[in-house]
């Protein structure tokens, strides 16, 4: 009897494999869960740097943006063209647009801008016509 009880120490039992089978099992599924949680953080943080920097492009534009509206000349420039405004000893000349150019296709037939007319005809009045 005794030497069954030494072999009986020597094999390990079906229920310690068990259990260390269920022990390897379960840290093997904590490791790789670990490692797929580790992957995914660090896609979503590679996605929110590259959402950073094109936030900070953005913000760089807008305050190239701001310091240009801001600046001098885009304050007199817009004084000049919107609110009619001069600098003092300036004189603003304002020419109206006479009614034929502002309405497509109102050319008269034989005038310079006529689109049946010769180009050598064209280039004859362009530098031999009176203006």
């Amino acid at each position: 009897m005794m030497a069954r009880r030494a072999t009986s120490w020597q094999q390990p039992s079906l229920i310690v494999i068990l259990v260390a089978g269920a022990i390897t099992v379960f840290f093997l599924v904590a490791i790789v869960r670990e490692f797929l949680q580790t992957r995914d953080t660090d896609r979503q943080l590679g996605r929110l740097r590259a959402a950073v920097s094109l936030e900070e492009e953005r913000q760089r534009s807008l305050q190239d943006l701001l310091a240009y509206l801001s600046s001098p000349t885009f304050q007199e420039q817009q004084a000049r063209l919107q609110l009619g405004l001069k600098q003092p000893g300036e004189r603003v000349v304002i020419i109206p647009e006479s009614e034929s150019t502002n309405q497509p296709g109102s050319t008269t037939p034989g005038s310079p801008q006529d689109p049946n007319r010769s180009n050598p005809m064209k280039w004859w009045d362009y530098f031999f016509s009176a203006k």
